[in-house]
């Protein structure tokens, strides 16, 4: 997809300012690949818009991955919810490398319930919940700055519009699932090479995802 360079700064007053609230201090890490938003944000503009520290490793081996988090005490840790599953079995009851750590934050799969309960009865640090996709560049919502509700994503960042559509595009009403569409600025202008689909997802600043939520209220 193709972002414009304004879409960076965007991210920074919107999702680190808002919701994330990094400090020069922290020391950012996420074992995913920066070829996917959550690498590439975690690695990159995370910690080089606040002037906070990252750790860049390219052996995504599940101890490979607790060695960092002993030896580089992780501030903020980004992860798929599948890395969480791994890392809560294979890490001792007496060990816990996430002491130091201010946010553990999933994305990019659906984060099952007992995942949540499971990580916070072991390690005492709450597991939090973004959604953002390449198309987004940076988390557009986000449940890291509000009440704790397990299997919840949060509520929409400063700066960006969520909005629910059924299969016949009328907005969906409470508890009823819907497509998630998106409205605001550093959204994606285009697909590279691909002349068709953009007409069918990014319009005016809008991206029409193919995911399904539901609004509780």
């Amino acid at each position: 997809v193709v972002h414009r360079h304004y879409s960076v700064v965007i991210g920074e007053k919107t999702f680190i300012d808002t919701s994330l609230q990094s400090k020069s201090s922290d020391v950012f890490y996420s074992p995913s690949l920066m070829s996917f938003t959550m690498g590439l944000d975690t690695s990159i503009f995370f910690p080089f818009l606040k002037g906070s520290s990252s750790v860049i490793h390219d052996d995504y081996n599940p101890y490979s991955i607790l060695d960092i988090l002993h030896k580089y005490r992780i501030t903020i840790f980004f992860a798929v919810p599948s890395i969480y599953s791994i890392l809560h079995t294979i890490i001792p009851a007496f060990q816990n490398p996430f002491c130091q750590c201010r946010y553990c934050v999933a994305g990019g799969e659906s984060l099952p319930k007992q995942v949540i309960r499971a990580w916070r009865e072991k390690f005492g640090v709450r597991l939090c919940q973004v959604y953002c996709t390449t198309e987004l560049l940076f988390p557009v919502l986000s449940n890291i700055s509000t009440a704790p509700l397990d299997g919840s994503v949060g509520k929409v960042i400063y700066g960006y519009k969520a909005l629910l559509f059924n299969d016949e595009y009328a907005p969906t009403k409470v508890n009823e699932i819907g497509k998630l569409v998106i409205q605001g600025e550093g959204i994606a202008t285009e697909y590279w090479g691909n002349q068709e689909l953009p007409s069918k997802v990014l319009r005016k600043n809008s991206y029409f995802s193919s995911d399904q939520f539901y609004r509780d209220k």
